[in-house]
């Protein structure tokens, strides 16, 4: 009977080694493809910066803009018609400081979700090495929610500063468009994080609990 409960239980640590070696594989090629986004963006961006055409990008940078702006840009628009909500427009020959600022709203979200792909591959190697229910992997899900909800947060505040900025270098005459785009869904993301992190921690310390009383 011990042998058979031995058999079934190392089944399934197979099992869920195996389901968690395929997720790991996922993110880690995620962390790729960011890292080869976030590597492509930087050089196309600061190509722009410096006023010099690379093979991925002119140097051209698009921008956000309301319609009250597009209405008090003289010439904006053409007779007879009628701005509605945002409208990229396209900003050629940018000065550096235009493009500067545009880098830094492109590139930010992408290097978060870097970051995130990262601390996740690490914290699925960490529950495939050292099991799913210790202080290590608490750590790292701890780590990976406030990425997301300090970062999410993070990412709207500079969405709202540097865009502003932005739209007033391209405006001039002291206009300017103000949008703060929070990613709700990866704040609440982090916040679920927390969540496990906590509740993996407490599972830990009450094992360690009930074996220091046995």
């Amino acid at each position: 009977m011990n042998d058979m409960s031995m058999e079934v239980r190392m089944t399934a640590d197979q099992r869920a080694a195996s389901w968690l070696d395929r997720l790991g594989g996922i993110v880690r090629l995620s962390a790729i493809a960011f890292a080869t986004a976030l590597a492509l963006l930087l050089i196309s961006g600061i190509g722009t910066v410096l006023g010099i055409g690379t093979p991925l990008r002119d140097h051209v940078i698009a921008i956000p803009l309301g319609a009250e702006e597009l209405r008090a840009a003289p010439g904006a628009l053409p007779p007879g018609t009628e701005p509605h909500g945002t409208t990229e427009v396209v900003v050629n020959d940018p000065t550096p400081a235009q493009a500067a600022l545009w880098l830094v709203l492109a590139a930010t979200p992408v290097a978060l979700w870097l970051a995130g792909a990262v601390l996740l591959h690490r914290t699925i190697r960490a529950a495939r090495h050292e099991g799913p229910f210790t202080h290590g992997v608490a750590r790292r899900l701890r780590a990976l929610g406030m990425l997301a909800v300090l970062g999410g947060l993070g990412t709207g505040v500079l969405d709202l500063g540097a865009g502003a900025a932005l739209t007033s270098l391209v405006l001039g005459d002291g206009g300017f468009h103000a949008s703060a785009d929070v990613p709700f869904g990866v704040v609440l993301a982090g916040l679920g994080m927390l969540a496990i992190a906590e509740i993996v921690r407490h599972g830990v310390d009450l094992r360690e609990d009930a074996e220091g009383t046995i």
